[in-house]
Order: structure tokens, then C-alpha cells, then sequence
């Protein structure tokens, strides 16, 4: 479930049944936020998390407003709806790969190395004065080089999609 979704609720079924007043509690803050989204357009939890945020939300607007948007701009670049279209999903596009999730999800060493990880027996003991004391093994040396690299294309792309829409700022309405 999108967690800035008014009603999100971090709790499992089970747990609200046996602690009813996390629900009340949860059911507050869900309220809370809703009349501050709808006074302010944001609410505290956005601040705290805002690169999240801007990663989860902007693409899907981006992709609404290319869908049923009832104009475009008519003029270089965006000359007709097709290309103002095609730009709009690919700044969504281009935002969507700087999210973490993205980058385990296309990383084909991630699943394996999770498996690897967690097979381990206490994994927090593997560390003295902050120095590791295993040998990094050769999946963990292929996940690393392969998540620094999906996180640098990430940054990339989001420098791209800022200041591509830097560029076309004032494109930006419906």
C-alpha cells in the first residue's frame, strides 16, 4: 500500500485487533494529515521523508498529466501532443530510477546476495572496531559494484529530469 496515502496504516490486521488503540491512533494521524494535505498541500511526514516523497509522487503526476492532460504547449519543442507525451514519461521514467527500490529490483545480484546475507549466523558479530572480519565474497563484491552502479545512473537521471524540467518549467500546466 503507498504509505502517503491518507489511510495508510503501518500495522497488520492481527496487531490492530489486539491493540485497538494503535487504530485510533493511526485513524488521528490519518485525519491530521488529510486537513493538512487539503489547507497546506503537505503534511509533516512529507517534510521528513521528501526525497521519498518527490520519487513516489512526482512520477505519478507526471504520468496523470501526460494521460489526461487536455492540452500541451504547441510550440519547440513539444509541437505536438505525441512528443510532450513521450517527454512527460520520461521524466516519470527518469525520476522512478533514483528510488532505492528501483535499484534492488533491477540489481540481478540483489536476490542472491540478500539469501546469502541472511543464511549467515548473526551477521552483527562479523565487525570489531567497525573493521569487518570476513572476507567479502565474490557476490557481495558483484552486488556492490552493480548497486553503486544503478545508484549513480539514479543520480544521473535525476539531474537529467531536473533540469530538463528546469527547461520546460513554465510547460507545466494544464
Amino acid at each position: 500500500m503507498n504509505k502517503y496515502s491518507v489511510w495508510y496504516m503501518p500495522y497488520n490486521k492481527k496487531y490492530l485487533i489486539t491493540h485497538p488503540w494503535q487504530w485510533f491512533r493511526c485513524a488521528w494521524r490519518c485525519i491530521k494529515d488529510a486537513w493538512r494535505r487539503s489547507v497546506y498541500g503537505w503534511t509533516y511526514g512529507d517534510v521528513w521523508d521528501w526525497d521519498n516523497w518527490f520519487i513516489h509522487t512526482t512520477p505519478q503526476m507526471f504520468r496523470y498529466m501526460a494521460d489526461h492532460g487536455s492540452s500541451y504547449p504547441g510550440r519547440e519543442p513539444f509541437t505536438t501532443p505525441e512528443k510532450w507525451h513521450d517527454w512527460l514519461y520520461e521524466i516519470a521514467d527518469l525520476i522512478e530510477t533514483a528510488d532505492k527500490e528501483w535499484q534492488d529490483k533491477h540489481n540481478e545480484y540483489h536476490d542472491e546476495y540478500m539469501k546469502e546475507l541472511m543464511g549467515r549466523w548473526k551477521p552483527w558479530t562479523e565487525y570489531q572496531n567497525g573493521k569487518c572480519l570476513y572476507e567479502p565474497s565474490d557476490l557481495h563484491k558483484k552486488h556492490t559494484a552493480r548497486a553503486n552502479e544503478l545508484a549513480k545512473q539514479g543520480e544521473n537521471n535525476i539531474r537529467r529530469a531536473l533540469t530538463s524540467i528546469g527547461e520546460h518549467f513554465h510547460n507545466l500546466w494544464d
